[in-house]
């Protein structure tokens, strides 16, 4: 894996790793589909964060 891929990989596991224990409640849950659906969870609010910040910027600049 190139280092800048392996940067941002790290730090997906870095993020999930604050949603592991509640996700790894859900008992039908393989360690890594919890892992995976934790790095969802951080990638979806990532983006919800950047969606808003575009929406303001958007209506900062329309006036």
């Amino acid at each position: 894996m190139r280092r800048s891929d392996q940067y941002v990989f790290d730090g997906l596991f870095a993020a999930a790793r604050r949603h592991i224990a509640a996700i790894g409640q859900a008992e039908s849950l393989l360690p890594f589909e919890s892992a995976l659906l934790a790095m969802l969870l951080e990638q979806s609010k990532e983006i919800a964060v950047l969606e808003q910040k575009v929406e303001e910027l958007i209506k900062k600049n329309s006036g």
